[in-house]
């Protein structure tokens, strides 16, 4: 996986399993077109767009992941399917390579939305013997 510390490595795994915050500004189509770009240089090959969706095969044909944008309660996100359990780890490697593409791709356009989603909890309170002090 991407990431050269285990906190960058941390990012791009809750980017995976949680999607992708984006603003609502953020294009799926931009980022079908930029996709379409660098396919054969990523090593995936047939991009292609739906109305809510776009969907990635790999050199073998084999349709190995979707990215949607879903709208929820948490905000915009770009979410990533893949047709099977099996599938995703055949296709780690390019799932990888097309997350990092897509989040830098959000990053340079000023479409990801990860400030103030940290959700720290409440603050803890002690009680203690101010002769201790």
């Amino acid at each position: 996986m991407f990431g050269k510390t285990p906190t960058e490595r941390a990012f791009y795994k809750d980017m995976l399993a949680n999607g992708i915050p984006v603003l609502e500004t953020a294009n799926l189509e931009f980022i079908y077109n930029k996709m379409v770009d660098t396919a054969v240089d990523l090593d995936f090959y047939d991009v292609l767009l739906g109305d809510e969706y776009i969907s990635f095969s790999n050199p073998g044909g084999d349709h190995c992941v979707t990215v949607r944008k879903q709208n929820d309660e948490t905000g915009h996100k770009f979410i990533f399917y893949t047709p099977s359990y099996d599938t995703a780890f055949a296709n780690a490697e390019l799932v990888g390579r097309i997350l990092f593409l897509i989040v830098t791709l959000c990053a340079s356009e000023k479409w990801l939305d990860i400030t103030g989603r940290v959700q720290t909890g409440e603050e803890e309170k002690y009680d203690f013997d101010s002769d201790f002090v």
